[in-house]
């Protein structure tokens, strides 16, 4: 009788150790970090060459300059510029700006895909700063000037 206690206790210990694993890893495991800038410094020199090879769940850090693209965001990314976490409405954006320049009809940033974060940007030169696909849940556009 013993020893099926202890069995039992242990194999309720083993399940508690698996589900706080797995929490961990839904909750703390983040992706890579892409880095683009201008120059040859970084491992990207457009943003949509690093969305194009990110993975879900990666950040995208996006150093100032001025990046004359238009964006289509198809996964689950966070994407930051320079002044991410700087309101748009307060800040200067005369310099150290993350511009993206675009004359492209349909937006210069096309969202279709869920759980996207769009933070520190400068957009310029479009008739659609920002266009979200209509099956897009969980999008956070924040601090940007547009």
């Amino acid at each position: 009788m013993i020893k099926i206690k202890r069995k039992g206790i242990f194999g309720i210990l083993v399940l508690i150790s698996l589900i706080f694993v797995f929490i961990l890893n839904t909750f703390f495991v983040s992706g890579a970090i892409l880095n683009v800038c201008s120059s040859s410094n970084c491992s990207y020199i457009t943003i949509q060459s690093a969305i194009n090879n990110a993975s879900a769940g990666d950040t995208i850090n996006v150093f100032a300059g001025t990046y004359l693209e238009n964006l289509i965001i198809n996964k689950s990314l966070t994407i930051k510029g320079a002044k991410f976490g700087i309101d748009g409405r307060i800040r200067d954006v005369t310099s150290g700006e993350s511009v993206i320049n675009s004359n492209f009809v349909d937006g210069t940033i096309q969202i279709k895909a869920n759980n996207i974060v769009i933070d520190g940007f400068k957009l310029i030169n479009s008739n659609k700063a920002i266009y979200v696909s209509e099956v897009s849940n969980n999008i956070n556009i924040k601090n940007n000037y547009i």
